[in-house]
């Protein structure tokens, strides 16, 4: 049935009045099922700067219902978790951003990850993206050729591959989330 009727939400049908913004992070407060008050604060430390937090929020995604961490996977699956979990990927670690200005990627993996790799439709096309710590690899699997941006610098796809390296992160600050809000730390 639909969520709302028994005064519960999900990701995907918060309201206006689950979000503020407080001190620079967008927080999101709102009843969730079973019953669990959900709070979830984000501050954009600036574009990919912060990947360790990143890797295990995805965990807590892709584990919602393996590991039933809110203890109601009884009642189904969270489609919105596994949203996330490619939310995570592709626009997390892959720094994904489609505008006016076509696809662009910024990627960055935290250091307890080797490899990720995803493909996509874009346009008519077929894209596979592989990403290590150093360097990404784009390749055009089927379609037209494409330009795209990879840290912000123009890219042509056609039939090879095109592998570029990836940047040097300058040193931030951590972002911190609410007490008790944090994701279980999943990485050694």
């Amino acid at each position: 049935g639909d969520d709302e009727e028994d005064g519960t939400f999900g990701l995907a049908t918060l309201r206006r009045e689950h979000a503020a913004l407080r001190r620079g992070a967008v927080v999101f407060s709102y009843p969730a099922k079973g019953g669990i008050s959900r709070t979830l604060a984000l501050r954009d430390p600036g574009p990919h700067r912060a990947p360790r937090p990143g890797f295990d929020y995805l965990a807590e995604t892709a584990l919602v219902d393996l590991n039933d961490l809110a203890g109601i996977s009884d009642h189904g699956i969270h489609i919105a978790a596994m949203a996330g979990s490619w939310t995570a990927i592709t626009s997390g670690f892959g720094g994904m951003v489609c505008d006016a200005t076509g696809l662009a990627f910024a990627p960055r993996l935290p250091a307890v990850l080797s490899r990720i790799g995803f493909g996509l439709r874009w346009q008519g096309r077929l894209l596979r993206v592989q990403i290590t710590p150093d360097e990404a690899e784009y390749q055009l699997v089927s379609g037209p050729p494409m330009r795209l941006r990879h840290h912000g610098t123009p890219l042509a796809l056609a039939h090879d591959p095109v592998t570029r390296s990836i940047p040097e992160l300058e040193a931030v600050d951590p972002v911190e989330q609410p007490f008790g809000r944090a994701p279980r730390a999943r990485h050694p």
